[in-house]
């Protein structure tokens, strides 16, 4: 009996060491904001590959956007990146494709489109915990305080989210940041 205990607990163990590498990603697009911190910041350009769901806003409808995106990259032998971007509503999400990858061959299908993103400055606004709606808020609350108390940048685009992590680490060490598109005022 102890050593079907021993051989399930390390099949379990391999089980989820294998599947946590799958969804590990392999290079960084930018440098994360630190939780609890807002910075301005400039993203370089990059391609994403883009699922649209239905009207859905992303905290209604988060679970079926991953999976078309997923399903690309095993099926064009992409290597997953991180941060994920999300637009909230209605809700769209993008994986970034990395600097390893030959942009040129990848096509849209039914489920995923090909986006350039052009070098963007955004106002960034870290946060630590749960990917909820309630972080969401808060988050935008601080962005919005922040714009208004002063007189340099202005949003020049609806707020996105971006996250960090993937599902296997716990919720109470999960990173994300909140992205509004600015421009200078001056």
């Amino acid at each position: 009996m102890r050593a079907c205990v021993t051989y399930l607990t390390i099949s379990i163990a391999f089980l989820l060491i294998a599947t946590s590498n799958c969804l590990m990603a392999n290079e960084t697009m930018f440098s994360p904001t630190a939780p609890n911190t807002i910075e301005v910041k400039k993203l370089p350009a990059m391609t994403a590959i883009r699922h649209t769901g239905d009207e859905k806003s992303y905290f209604e409808g988060r679970g079926s956007l991953f999976m078309p995106l997923f399903r690309y990259i095993q099926k064009n032998d992409i290597a997953m990146t991180t941060p994920v971007e999300t637009e909230i509503d209605p809700g769209v999400m993008m994986f970034y494709v990395g600097s390893d990858v030959d942009t040129g061959r990848l096509q849209s299908s039914e489920d995923v489109t090909i986006h350039k993103i052009p070098e963007r400055l955004v106002l960034a606004v870290g946060i630590r915990g749960k990917y909820s709606e309630e972080n969401y808020q808060s988050a935008y609350t601080n962005a919005q305080e922040w714009l208004s108390n002063q007189s340099t940048y202005k949003a020049s685009g609806p707020p996105r989210m971006m996250y960090w992590d993937g599902p296997y680490k716990p919720s109470f060490l999960k990173k994300s940041e909140l992205h509004i598109t600015i421009e200078k005022t001056q």
